[in-house]
């Protein structure tokens, strides 16, 4: 029995041959196969764990859970769980009719039963590290063997055993059977640990819009495929013992078979019997003779129509899941559509505000303050230096290079200040001769610079404008103009002067900088005041 506790994705220690713990290493699970291909059937210093005196045996600390060796006969223990699941009820219920290669199978199911049983006994469960979340350490030995000795010991005999082919009172062996109902529940845990099943659950999860959801669906829809056919197994012995009380006379089906269902195949049988079982979940199609059937068939309705509404309500959710931004964008734009028309928007106007709005949403709607506000800072400026830091560094004087270990610290409180800013073609960032205290960052699209009317310069990506409004309280000295669709980031002077009080370097780069522009400034306006004077 695994821990469900476990998580799901495990950093695996490697034990050295003289016990101490060495370098801990995450691994894909492609790795661990290419790696356990190799040397798999052989217990290795990685397989086995090292007991407290140091020494590695599999009796006195056991088998690493997510060694390859453990991995790869889980693996091949699930695979044999969902079998088991399906056949053994089947043969316990058909066995009268069954042959020899289902008595062979039975026996090899047994033999795989028996070998999860030691694997279980030698592989103790992870439990977590005081001092740490990510890492867990396995359970000792002995401590994890009576644990399992005193819980599961008894239903892993008990379910070992082939009854069928041991005993020949169908009344006796059928109930025992079942009983790996009450083994296969661990089937979730086990694969939740199993290095290549949750590798599968991880892809799964990724779909966009609905992995989540349809894992959830996958494995409701796997326990509502096995509940229908151990029903149709249960009903179908209810009927045997009874001789088939009514059946030929009762269902249609078997009136007019020729032979009834005694001339059956356990393939006719059995198919006959799925589809009674799937009509019980929806509407009472199996109609009960005897007392014991009307019990067992209302059983079974009512644990079918509570996997069916599960089933539905997560469908349900899938549905609504399913490209959610999506719908926020198409909401919003009908939104926008009826409150223009409400207002009497020209329609050059409103062109422009539908540009605008599918320009900066692309299909997709996110409340981006809102989701980014849940993180931590430093996921936060993490998320902000993805696109920014670039543009950052081509800023002369936004560049730290102190070594002091908060170079990194610095561009990333810059990144997490700015503001993303969205332009359609003919927007104007601002003009010349008006205050403003944001620098920009084109991340995509072309921009003109205009002085006095002309044209002397054009942004285009990675570059940046308006840095003077960081340094110096002036007016715009030129005007911005969009001529594409342009993305950019803002920077304003009041969130740049707080994060520099944090970089005295930082600080006195920026007042010399501001002393040189002025002078230049002066400068400029004395050779202008001169050259006004001398034309007067």
């Amino acid at each position: 029995m695994k821990n469900a506790n476990s998580p799901a994705v495990f950093v695996a220690d490697t034990y050295s041959e003289g016990g101490g713990a060495a370098d801990q290493q995450e691994e894909t699970w492609i790795q661990k196969l290419l790696f356990s291909s190799a040397k798999l059937g052989a217990a290795t210093s990685y397989d086995i764990l090292c007991d407290e005196r140091g020494t590695s045996s599999i009796f006195s600390s056991g088998i690493h859970i997510h060694s390859p060796f453990a991995s790869i006969l889980n693996l091949a223990i699930i695979v044999a769980y969902f079998v088991s699941i399906f056949f053994i009820p089947y043969h316990a219920a058909y066995k009268n009719q069954s042959g020899s290669f289902q008595s062979n199978l039975a026996w090899g199911i047994s033999a795989m039963l028996v070998l999860d049983s030691l694997l279980n006994f030698f592989t103790p469960p992870l439990e977590p590290i005081k001092s740490s979340q990510h890492y867990r350490s396995p359970r000792k030995l002995s401590q994890w063997q009576r644990y399992y000795i005193k819980h599961y010991i008894l239903i892993d005999l008990i379910t070992m055993v082939p009854w069928p082919e041991l005993i020949q009172n169908e009344l006796l062996y059928f109930p025992l059977s079942l009983l790996i109902i009450f083994r296969v529940i661990r089937l979730p845990s086990m694969m939740s640990q199993n290095t290549f099943c949750e590798s599968i659950a991880i892809e799964i999860r990724n779909i966009a819009g609905i992995g989540t959801i349809l894992t959830r669906i996958m494995s409701i829809g796997a326990v509502l495929i096995m509940f229908i056919h151990v029903q149709a197994c249960v009903l179908y012995f209810m009927g045997k013992v009874q001789d088939f009380v009514g059946w030929d006379t009762q269902f249609s089906h078997w009136a007019v078979f020729p032979g009834g269902i005694r001339a059956a195949t356990n393939v006719d049988r059995h198919i006959w019997m799925i589809s009674q079982a799937i009509g019980n979940i929806l509407q009472l199609t199996f109609k009960p003779e005897t007392n014991s059937e009307q019990i067992i068939t209302f059983v079974f309705i009512a644990f079918g129509a509570i996997l069916y509404a599960t089933i539905v309500g997560l469908i349900s959710s899938a549905a609504i899941s399913f490209d959610a931004p999506g719908k926020l964008y198409r909401q919003r734009i009908d939104e926008l559509k009826e409150y223009l028309t409400w207002k009497e928007i020209d329609k050059s106007t409103k062109k422009k505000l539908l540009q605008y709005y599918e320009f900066k949403y692309r299909g997709k709607y996110f409340e981006e303050l809102s989701l980014l506000g849940d993180l931590n800072e430093s996921l936060r400026r993490e998320v902000a230096s993805f696109n920014c830091k670039r543009l950052l560094e081509k800023v002369p004087f936004l560049k730290r290079n102190m070594g002091d270990g908060r170079d990194d610290l610095f561009l990333g409180k810059l990144a997490s200040a700015l503001l993303p800013s969205f332009f359609i073609p003919g927007d104007f960032i601002f003009h010349q001769g008006e205050k403003s205290s944001e620098m920009f960052f084109v991340l995509s699209g072309t921009l003109q610079v205009i002085v006095n009317g002309s044209v002397v310069a054009q942004c285009e990506d990675g570059m940046f404008f308006g840095e003077v409004a960081l340094i110096a309280n002036i007016p715009r000295t030129a005007t911005v103009k969009a001529m594409t669709q342009c993305k950019l980031y803002s920077l304003s002077s009041k969130d740049f002067n707080e994060i520099i009080l944090e970089f005295q370097d930082i600080r006195e780069r920026i007042d010399f900088i501001y002393e040189e522009r002025m002078k230049r400034i002066r400068i400029e306006q004395a050779t202008l005041s001169r050259t006004n004077h001398s034309t007067n």
